[in-house]
């Protein structure tokens, strides 16, 4: 299915999960009124079977699964969008003022 998927597709959607995760981070700078470092993310096109493969899950402290569909409707796949323990920690440290992952913490992150 993703044999002709070449360098320009995935810099574009390289460039869609940039502004994605720009507005993102944004949208959270606003909130907590503090400045947020974003990296670029990162894209690789796999079967979902071989996931556990590519990504650390024991450092792993949640993530997002999302269908998607283009609109002709030719072709379909998942977006999974992870978040580290480092990541997760600042974030819980931002919103809350504690690294621990107490109820309070993880209702604040979903």
């Amino acid at each position: 299915m993703f044999e002709n998927v070449g360098s320009f597709e995935l810099d574009a959607l390289k460039e869609l999960g940039n502004m994605g995760a720009g507005h993102a981070a944004t949208s959270l700078s606003k909130l907590l009124g503090k400045y947020i470092d974003m990296s670029v993310p990162e894209v690789k096109i796999i079967n979902i079977s071989k996931i556990e493969r590519e990504f650390k899950f024991n450092d792993t402290i949640s993530g997002v699964l999302t269908s998607i569909h283009d609109l002709e409707g030719d072709n379909e796949g998942y977006l999974y969008t992870i978040f580290p323990k480092d990541s997760t920690k600042k974030i819980t440290r931002m919103l809350v003022g504690t690294d621990s992952l107490g109820e309070l913490e993880i209702s604040a992150l979903v």
